[in-house]
């Protein structure tokens, strides 16, 4: 039985205390760290809910300035027949007054509403027609381009016919001249080719 030597025992024992230290130092470190994630997120966490709170906080405020400024307007519309406007120059002098009727006020409110209406009705027609003329241009464009393909195309069909005709008309006059050579030696004639009657009317 092999049984190490107190130097051997001495070393495994460093090794294992040393392992055993670098573990606690890799627990600690960890923990360390655990602990620093779990504060930076808290603190982004707590940051986070202050800026909500101020935005809720700020929105609050704004919503019930805007309703006690819409509540002393509709009151001071509602408790009062006529209105002063003032015209104050940049210099503060001369100062222009103006007193209005509400119902003047009212007429002129609607007046102004009609206007905006027929503004942006008119606005939103013209735009329509544009965006329509712009839409009829461009088939008015593809049109012409598919007009132009059909006409070169007419074109080049009709050189093509033009110049079969010619080609059945040489061949016509080609077969009469061997007509005319084999009436003279005497030879039996063949009946005429369709092809050849209908050329004797020459290129269309």
């Amino acid at each position: 039985m092999y049984l190490p030597s107190a130097e051997s025992r001495r070393t495994l024992t460093s090794i294992r205390t040393f392992f055993a230290q670098l573990a606690t130092c890799c627990k600690a470190a960890s923990a360390s760290c655990f602990a620093h994630i779990e504060k930076f997120w808290l603190d982004c966490l707590r940051r986070r809910q202050a800026v909500l709170q101020k935005i809720a906080a700020d929105l609050t405020n704004k919503r019930a300035e805007v309703t006690a400024s819409w509540t002393k307007v509709n009151r001071a519309w509602q408790d009062n027949q006529h209105f002063t406007l003032l015209f104050i120059p940049a210099n503060g002098r001369n100062v222009a007054k103006k007193h209005v009727a509400r119902k003047h006020l009212q007429r002129s409110f609607i007046c102004a509403g009609a206007l905006l209406a027929v503004l942006i009705g008119g606005f939103g027609f013209t735009a329509k027609q544009a965006i329509l003329t712009a839409e009829e241009k461009r088939e008015l464009a593809e049109f012409k381009q598919v007009k132009q393909a059909q006409e070169e195309t007419i074109r080049r069909l009709e050189q093509m016919a033009e110049k079969n005709q010619q080609e059945l008309a040489q061949i016509h006059k080609l077969e009469e001249e061997m007509r005319k050579q084999m009436a003279k030696s005497g030879i039996s004639l063949p009946p005429k080719t369709d092809s050849a009657a209908s050329a004797q009317g020459g290129p269309v």
